[in-house]
C-alpha cells in the first residue's frame, strides 16, 4: 500500500545509495502489439526465399535509386514490401512508389492481355477499351480484379480482401487514428496549442511555454513559472480508465516547487512530483486526502528524454517510464485534465513540469504492451536538445496543491 505523504514536511530525507532506476522497473512480458506497435517487417512479411532474393536485388538497384530520386532518401521495410510483393505479382510500376510513400494514387494501369470484351470481364471496376482494362481508380491488375489499400494501411494495418485490418487500438480507412484518443498536443502548431484530434480549443498562459528541440528535432515545450496550456473550459473528463503519456526531459527543473504535468479544473493532480522527496505520484484534491506517492523518486532517472506514462485504473494509477511499470499509487483521478505542464493560472501556475513533447491523453487504459511500443518505436533516435537555464524561484507553498 502506498504511503500518504504530507506535503507540508520540508525536512530532506536521508540520502541514499545510488541505484539504477531501471532495476526497478517491470518490463511487460505481454505480447507485443498494439496502439503503438512496431513497424511491419520484411522478415514477417516476406516468406518465400524468391520474396527475400528480390527484395535484396531491388534495395541495392532499382528501388534504391528510384527512392533517392524521388524522396532523397533509401526506402524503409514498410515501404519495401508492397512494392517487391507487386513485382512478384507483374504489376510493379515506378508510379507505384508514389502511391505507397504519399498515398497518392497511380493512373489506372493497362491490362496488357488483351482479355476483356465487356465491363464485367473487367470487373466491373474498369472499361474495356480496345480489348484492355482500364481501370477506375482504386483498382488495379489485368483485369482491375485488385484493390489498393490506402497507404497500404500504414504500419498499423494489414491489407485484407481489400480493406485495412487495424492492429489493436487504432481504427480509421488507412488505421492511421489512435483508437480512444481525447486529447493530443505535438507542439508543432504555431500557437503551440494545437490539439490534432480536433476535440479541444487549447489556450496558453499570458506568457507562452519556451520552445526547444525535442524528439527527431520536433518541437517541445520548456514550461517555466506562470506558464501552461489550458483544455477546453473546464478541462476534459477522463472517466473511471485513462492514460495519459508524454515525452519528458530529465532532470525536472529546480524550482522548490511541486512539479504538476497535469490537473483538473477544480479536481485532482493525475500526475505529480514531490516538492520535497522527488517522489512520483499522484494528488487528490476532491477527497482532501493529499499527495499519494508511488514511492519512486524522479531525481534517479537518467538526464535526457524519457517516456511519462500513467494509467488511472480499478482505483489505482500505475506509472511507467520508458515502458518500464515503475510504481503504483494507491488513488486514481476520475474528475478531468484542463491543465498540463503546470497548475491553472487561477492557482497561479506555481507547479511547472519542465521540458515536453507530445502529449497525449486517452480515454481508456492502455496495455502494457502498448505502452513499452509507444517508447521501442522512438528510443533508437537521439534528439539534439538544447536547454536553457532552468528557472527559479521563491519558495511557493500551498494547503492545497
Amino acid at each position: 500500500m502506498a504511503a500518504h505523504v504530507n506535503h507540508t514536511n520540508t525536512t530532506q530525507p536521508e540520502p541514499e545509495e545510488p541505484v539504477d532506476w531501471r532495476e526497478v522497473g517491470v518490463k511487460c512480458r505481454g505480447q507485443a502489439g498494439g496502439v503503438m506497435s512496431q513497424p511491419k517487417s520484411s522478415d514477417t512479411a516476406l516468406d518465400t526465399p524468391s520474396e527475400r532474393q528480390l527484395l535484396s536485388g531491388l534495395v541495392g538497384q532499382e528501388l534504391f535509386d528510384l527512392f533517392m530520386d524521388k524522396f532523397h532518401r533509401p526506402p524503409v521495410e514498410g515501404e519495401l514490401v508492397p512494392l517487391v510483393q507487386s513485382v512478384l505479382a507483374g504489376d510493379f510500376r515506378v508510379e507505384d512508389i508514389d502511391y505507397i510513400v504519399n498515398g497518392t494514387r497511380p493512373p489506372p494501369p493497362h491490362n496488357t492481355e488483351g482479355v476483356c470484351r465487356t465491363r464485367s470481364d473487367c470487373h466491373e471496376h474498369g472499361d474495356c477499351v480496345d480489348r484492355m482494362c482500364q481501370c477506375e481508380e482504386g483498382f488495379f491488375g489485368s483485369t482491375c480484379e485488385k484493390q489498393y489499400c490506402p497507404n497500404d494501411c500504414g504500419e498499423h494495418g494489414t491489407c485484407v480482401d481489400d480493406h485495412c485490418m487495424c492492429s489493436e487500438g487504432w481504427e480509421g480507412v488507412a488505421c492511421d487514428q489512435v483508437s480512444g484518443i481525447l486529447v493530443w498536443l505535438d507542439f508543432q502548431a504555431a500557437n503551440l496549442a494545437h490539439d490534432r484530434t480536433g476535440n479541444t480549443f487549447p489556450r496558453i498562459s499570458k506568457t507562452s511555454p519556451t520552445l526547444v528541440s525535442g524528439i527527431r528535432g520536433a518541437k517541445a515545450v520548456k514550461f517555466g513559472l506562470e506558464q501552461v496550456i489550458e483544455l477546453k473550459d473546464r478541462g476534459v473528463e477522463i472517466g473511471s480508465a485513462w492514460t495519459i503519456s508524454a515525452w519528458t526531459y530529465t532532470p525536472l527543473p529546480d524550482t522548490m516547487h511541486y512539479h504538476t504535468l497535469t490537473r483538473g479544473y477544480d479536481g485532482d493532480h493525475q500526475i505529480m512530483v514531490h516538492a520535497t522527496t522527488n517522489e512520483l505520484g499522484t494528488f487528490d484534491n476532491i477527497g482532501n486526502t493529499a499527495f499519494h506517492t508511488c514511492s519512486f523518486n524522479m531525481a534517479s532517472v537518467t538526464p535526457g528524454w524519457h517516456v511519462l506514462t500513467a494509467v488511472g485504473e480499478g482505483g489505482n494509477t500505475t506509472f511507467y517510464i520508458d515502458g518500464l511499470k515503475m510504481c503504483v499509487s494507491d488513488f486514481q483521478s476520475t474528475s478531468d485534465v484542463f491543465a498540463v505542464g503546470n497548475t491553472q493560472l487561477q492557482y497561479e501556475a506555481q507547479q511547472p513540469w519542465g521540458i515536453v513533447h507530445d502529449f497525449r491523453l486517452f480515454k481508456r487504459a492502455l496495455h502494457c504492451s502498448e505502452i513499452e511500443n509507444f517508447y521501442v518505436e522512438m528510443r533508437d533516435y537521439a534528439p539534439d536538445v538544447r536547454v536553457a537555464a532552468q528557472p527559479t524561484a521563491t519558495p511557493y507553498r500551498r494547503d492545497h496543491p
